[in-house]
């Protein structure tokens, strides 16, 4: 049994020995093939260069292709000592027109000589609008012609004071208040604020505006609104529309109907805001059924009857017709 055991480790060590010559071989032959492909490479180089003498030049296409540093340099100093050559070049030969200063120079005047020219563009362009007005005198008479064509305008440009009406402004007529008694139902009456006195505008009647404008800087009283009010117009529903509320408006003509109080904050320049609150809905009916017209002075009056907010029109142009 024991024969048979050594028999086996001895074949296991000839298979072991021959595997480690065999790999010992393979690594000899890859050692062997990198020596051939390296020695290949640099014969290849050799050849190369050796080919690169073509032009006659004395260094290598591939070595003029790598110049040093220095030799970058010297071409650069080189090329910039041609280029100023050849300016002196055309600059000689810009005096062709015979005058003592050359082309280029003349298309690059200093800022003296471009200050001197505007000025005697200045004073030519005076003259010949003294020349022009010593001819308008043509038909005799003392005004030129140019002047008569040129009348001032007496018409004032600038805009008009606009007449926002009486002042102190009188107070709410008491038709208006026998009305707000008789919608009350006897709840309680606030006493009324006035909110605005202003002269209606065409964007005020315009049936594609539908908004009567109350501009933050004309408001009389901004107490007609409560905090939480204030706070609920400036909030936006889901789709970023603001909220409105719902009021009262007693017309001019004494007849009541539901509209509607919103709050718009305009971008202007620089980042400021423009806001004005507007009374809108049905707004237009409004103008039309009260015969509401660009100029008449109106007051917006508010309070309320019991917790309701309501809304009293006054047309003042009115009031002082009748």
């Amino acid at each position: 049994m024991e024969g048979v055991v050594t028999s086996s480790h001895n074949r296991f060590d000839i298979l072991a020995a021959t595997a480690q010559r065999a790999l010992q071989l393979l690594q000899q032959q890859e050692e062997a093939q990198r020596q051939e492909t390296k020695m290949q490479t640099e014969k290849r180089k050799r050849e190369r260069r050796s080919t690169e003498y073509a032009d006659g030049e004395g260094e290598p296409t591939a070595a003029r292709r790598k110049k040093p540093k220095q030799h970058e340099e010297a071409q650069r100093q080189e090329t910039k000592m041609k280029t100023a050559e050849r300016k002196r070049e055309r600059r000689s030969t810009e005096y062709a027109d015979g005058d003592g200063e050359p082309t280029a120079a003349r298309r690059k005047k200093p800022k003296q000589h471009e200050e001197a020219q505007r000025q005697e563009t200045k004073m030519k362009t005076a003259e010949r609008k003294r020349d022009r007005r010593s001819t308008e005198y043509a038909d005799g008479e003392e005004e030129p012609t140019a002047a008569r064509r040129k009348k001032p305008n007496t018409r004032k440009n600038k805009k008009q004071p606009v007449d926002d009406g009486p002042q102190p402004p009188p107070p709410l007529p008491e038709r208006f208040k026998n009305v707000i008694r008789e919608i009350s139902g006897g709840r309680i009456v606030s006493e009324e604020t006035l909110v605005i006195q202003k002269a209606l505008f065409q964007t005020d009647l315009n049936s594609s505006h539908n908004r009567l404008s109350i501009p933050f800087s004309q408001i009389s009283h901004h107490g007609f609104l409560t905090d939480e009010e204030k706070k609920f117009l400036r909030c936006r529903e889901g789709k970023g529309k603001k909220k409105h509320k719902d009021v009262t408006m007693i017309e001019p003509s004494l007849k009541t109907r539901t509209a509607t109080l919103s709050r718009w904050d305009m971008p202007k320049e620089k980042g400021k805001m423009s806001s004005i609150y507007v009374i809108h809905g049905p707004w237009t009916s409004i103008v039309t059924g009260n015969q509401l017209k660009v100029g008449m002075v109106v007051q917006l009056w508010a309070l309320r009857i019991g917790e309701e907010l309501c809304f009293a029109l006054v047309n003042l142009t009115g009031e002082g017709a009748a």
